[in-house]
Parts: structure tokens; sequence; C-alpha cells
């Protein structure tokens, strides 16, 4: 199985919790595997997950690892270790890799060194994957890179205030890898973004697995009033020209600039995806479906 996640973070750091509500395993299954691996958070391996979106079905595979501590110096030993030449195989293997931290437990300046690290990693998977790809438009890596933050606010600590929490963000998102606030209970803002545990299943959801099966369901007839829509709609520009001429405020421009980024994504899986099909009614579909979802980003 190619769909592989790899899930490493020190004692205590929601591995566990992530296995269960991301994930769907179950508490029973994990303790299971567990107890079969002497009892040690380090090593475990979950294969067979069954993965379903309303645009295809998968299954993952996760591969668990656990730091002897939450020291900086532990972490940068895991960290050298796996981007030696010896766990290049490992590397080429997975397409998703999370580190759970415990934000009481990191200072800000443990987090800017690790981030050095993890920013010569995000080079690494870019390079090593354009070099081993036979496409002449692959530009980087195709799995995904996540720091989840866990706020554990153990008996004695204080909730991390919000300074603390926008700076290891900030420094998280300057090296390639997104930052989660996994405590993060937000609703649903105006611009359909998620957050915390929301947020980590939306990627899951949005990675283009290297192993899946396409859903096609039969595409029913479109009223007038439905075709006169979906003509609007793909008439109008990705952005008017009154907001061309605007000064948009800085969190204007960084939203556009991710949902830009959803749309291309969105487009190279459609694109990729219809050169598989042999049927021009397959092909519609899986279109109109994928112009519909791309909507609620524009």
């Amino acid at each position: 199985m190619k769909n592989q996640i790899l899930l490493v973070g020190a004692p205590h750091t929601n591995k566990l919790t992530i296995a269960n509500e991301v994930f769907n395993v179950s508490q029973s299954s994990l303790k299971c595997i567990i107890d079969s691996n002497n009892g040690s958070h380090a090593g475990l391996t979950i294969e067979g997950l069954p993965h379903e979106t309303k645009y295809y079905t998968t299954e993952l595979g996760l591969f668990i690892d656990e730091l002897e501590d939450d020291s900086l110096e532990k972490f940068e030993i895991w960290l050298n270790d796996f981007k030696s030449d010896d766990v290049k195989e490992l590397r080429d293997f997975i397409q998703g890799i999370v580190f759970t931290i415990d934000l009481n437990a990191s200072s800000v300046e443990d987090i800017d060194k690790i981030a050095q690290h993890l920013e010569q990693l995000s080079t690494q998977f870019d390079d090593e994957f354009i070099e081993s790809s036979n496409k002449q438009d692959i530009f980087q890596w195709d799995g995904f890179k996540i720091v989840v933050g866990v706020n554990k606010n153990k008996t004695g600590e204080s909730p991390i205030d919000d300074e603390k929490l926008l700076e290891i963000e900030d420094t998280i998102l300057s090296t390639g890898f997104e930052f989660i606030n996994y405590n993060d209970t937000r609703e649903t803002n105006e611009f359909g973004d998620v957050f915390g545990k929301e947020r980590f299943v939306d990627i899951i959801e949005n990675t283009e697995w290297r192993e899946l099966d396409r859903i096609f369901k039969p595409m029913a007839a479109k009223s007038k009033e439905e075709e006169e829509k979906t003509r609007k709609e793909l008439a109008t520009p990705l952005i008017p020209k009154d907001k061309e001429e605007s000064k948009d405020s800085e969190e204007d421009k960084l939203k556009s600039i991710e949902n830009m980024d959803v749309i291309l994504k969105k487009l190279n899986i459609a694109r990729d995806a219809v050169k598989d099909m042999k049927s021009e009614e397959q092909k519609m579909e899986y279109v109109d479906n994928v112009l519909k979802d791309m909507f609620k980003y524009i």
C-alpha cells in the first residue's frame, strides 16, 4: 500500500488521539496493537484504514513513532536520523508526515531550532520527489507536512497565550509545513475555513493519494435554470475588476493565495483523473462535480 502517513511525537502529545479521531482507529484496536508491540507506542504500524470522500475511496496506512521525551535534543536526533540516506526508502514511501508537539513544553526558541530542520526536510522531500518523477510538470512533493500543536494544560500550567501561538504558527508556516492547533474549536468561518481537528481531516480528504478508486455517479439531467446558473458561474471572472483595483488587507490577500492554491490543486487532480476516463459521460460528470466544489473557494 502506498498511502502511508508517518506520525511522530513525544509521549502524551495526542498521537493515539489523532489515530482515533482523524483516522478512525478504534480504542480497542489501538490497545491490541500496542499490546502486541510490548506496550510501546514507538514503531506502531496500522494498515488498511478505509477512507472515503464523495470523489474517491481508498485505504490508508499509519506509522506511529515516539520520541523518548519532548526535549529539543531528542527531536533533533530523530530528525537528523530521518534526513539521512539510510532512511530514504521510508521518505519515498510515505505521502504524509505529521509531528506532534506539546505547546506548553516547547519554547519559542526550541521551535525556531526545530524549524530549521523542518525547512531542510521540506526541501529534501521536494528535491527527491522531483528527481525520481518522470513527469515534466512536477515541482514539489505530492504529500502533506503538518505540525500539530497540543495544549495539554497540565496542572499548574497556564493555557498558551495567543501571542506565543501566533509566533509558533508563523515560524512553522515559513518551513513549508502547515501548523494545526489541535485544541482550536473555532467554528467554520465565512470563507469556509475549518480549524483544529477538522482542518486535519480536510487535508486528508484533499490529498491526491497515490492509490485510490474514483467514484462515478450517474449524471442527472440538468434543468434549464441549472444550466443557465452554471453558464453564468463559468463566465464570472475569478477576480472581479473592482477587487483587482482595491487595496485588499494582508489577510484578504493571504486568503486569496490559499484559495488559489486549493483551486490549482483540485484542477491538477481533475486533469489527471480525466485522462484515465474512457467514457465522455464520466468525464463530463466528474468535471461538473469538481467545478461545483471549486466555486466554494472563489
